[in-house]
């Protein structure tokens, strides 16, 4: 699963597809999200752009994701501050593509 709860936040597992024609969430891609963004992967775009989209999807400001690992790759692991495992559940599968 791509979610984990931690005491103050939850931890998101995903693999971006740089370079998409739309930034969108996907099926899970094994134990991961799925996350299309039309950003390339120069310069650190990909991730701010990650952010962003991600914090807009959640609710939540740019500043309460952080990415953990994978900086420079495509798999990464987010952090979400001040959300639980539910919270952040149900905004992902309410969207249409997951």
């Amino acid at each position: 699963m791509y979610l984990e709860e931690r005491e103050d936040g939850v931890i998101i597992k995903v693999k971006v597809t740089p370079n998409s024609s739309k930034n969108a969430l996907t099926q899970p891609v094994g134990d991961r999200l799925g996350i299309k963004l039309t950003s390339p992967p120069v310069e650190g775009k990909a991730n701010k752009q990650l952010i962003k989209f991600l914090a807009k999807k959640l609710g939540v400001p740019p500043s309460s994701i952080m990415v953990l690992h994978g900086q420079t790759s495509r798999e990464k692991v987010l952090f979400v501050m001040g959300m639980d495992r539910a919270d952040v559940r149900e905004k992902i599968e309410g969207d249409p593509h997951c």
